[in-house]
């Protein structure tokens, strides 16, 4: 019965030193978006990087894969200094199709919240996407 006891307390301190850490301390990663729009849903991943292009700037990044248009493709992203983190889409690579909108950052970084419309000269959907 001991030994049992003792199994199981090890194999709980392994089990919970293997558990994946989620904290989050910046919106810098790969994150999982669920995306809603009058086109369908859709699961993808994106990685959100510094702007390259403006090294000095700590509010501008990048998003690689933004809309699923694949991790080439990327969208520049502005955070704004105020106390809701708000994220204004300001440029993206692709020249068939354009961006605008925003989102809020959660103040604890688990979570993006998009609000954007997609104009590719074509159609003109309305997004919703959650990044976490």
């Amino acid at each position: 019965m001991r030994q049992t006891i003792i199994l199981l307390a090890l194999f709980l301190v392994v089990f919970s030193s293997c558990s994946k850490n989620d904290t989050r301390t910046s919106i810098l990663g790969s994150w999982n978006c669920d995306e809603y729009s009058e086109i369908g849903q859709h699961k993808y991943q994106v990685n959100i990087v510094r702007n390259y292009y403006s090294p000095n700037d700590t509010n501008e990044y990048i998003i690689n894969n933004f809309h699923n248009l694949g991790i080439a493709e990327e969208a520049e992203v502005f955070v704004q200094q105020n106390e809701t983190g708000e994220l204004i889409i300001t440029r993206t690579s692709t020249l068939e199709i354009s961006f605008s909108g925003s989102g809020i950052i959660a103040a604890d970084f688990s979570r993006i919240e998009w609000d954007y419309t997609v104009n590719d000269g074509i159609t003109n959907p309305h997004v919703i996407a959650n990044y976490d």
